[in-house]
Order: structure tokens, then sequence, then C-alpha cells
């Protein structure tokens, strides 16, 4: 995991953490390993490169119980992003959030992150957006199906 963190560029992180962030300690990484799978969940999108498996991209949600909805994330390793890691975690993790009975998700992005707000728009999510300073602040309810994209 440290080492995902590590390989991404300065830009990957300023867009998934707003902010430039330049370590990752133990601490904070253990934020992304989620122990509780009913209110928090985490999928990792590996690679096998000899023996050892990459990981190239992750995708979470955190529950927000009083609204039945959840905040979600998603961040891929530089080298595959626009290779569809993206759509496949997210579509896995809307899948499990639906299973659950979440009602939908609520994400920050910032203005030019196009590229994720494209991946919400791909899925055929149906998006209240509100900007305010540089960032979007999405609504994203479920509706009966998403989009098959697969």
């Amino acid at each position: 995991m440290k080492d995902f963190f590590y390989s991404l560029s300065p830009k990957s992180m300023h867009k998934r953490f707003m902010s430039l962030r330049l370590d990752m300690p133990h601490e904070r990484l253990q934020e992304y390993l989620p122990v509780d799978y009913e209110k928090n969940m985490a999928i990792a999108a590996l690679v096998k490169e000899g023996e050892n498996d990459i990981l190239i991209g992750l995708s979470q949600y955190f529950m927000n119980p009083d609204q039945h909805t959840a905040e979600v994330a998603i961040i891929v390793r530089d080298s595959y992003q626009s290779k569809s890691v993206g759509t496949e975690i997210l579509f896995y993790i809307t899948s499990i959030a639906r299973q659950r009975g979440l009602l939908g998700f609520t994400a920050e992005v910032l203005v030019d992150n196009q590229p994720m707000l494209r991946l919400f728009d791909k899925l055929g999510f149906d998006i209240d957006r509100r900007y305010e300073e540089g960032i979007y602040s999405l609504n994203i309810p479920f509706r009966e199906r998403v989009r098959d994209i697969l």
C-alpha cells in the first residue's frame, strides 16, 4: 500500500487529497484499510508482475449512516489511468454499496479533475453538482439501475 502511494505523481496526489501530500505515514495508511466492512469499504485493483501483486487502483467509501449514503473516493496509479481501472473499481464498489442498501454516494472533486467527473457521468449517474471555491460537491443518488457499461 505504501509503495502504491509513493508511486503516485504529485498531480494525482493533489487530485485525490486536494493538497500536495509528500508523505504517507503508517497512521494515515491505516485509514485505507477498513476493519468494518459494513460502514467502510475498500476495493483494491491488483495486477500480477512476476511473483508480485501490484496495487494499481483503490476505491473506498465511508458511510454516512444518517443519510444512508457514503462518501466515495478513487485513485489509480498514473501508469494505469485512462485504461478503465477507475471505471471497473467504481462500478464494483457501487454494486457493493447498492447491495448493502445505500441510497447513493457523495464526493468532493476538484474542478480541474475532469477525468473523475467524466467517470461518474460514464456510469450514468444523475449528479447534483454544487460548486464552491474550486471544488464540486457531488450528490450522486443511485437510480434503479446504473447503466451497464461493461
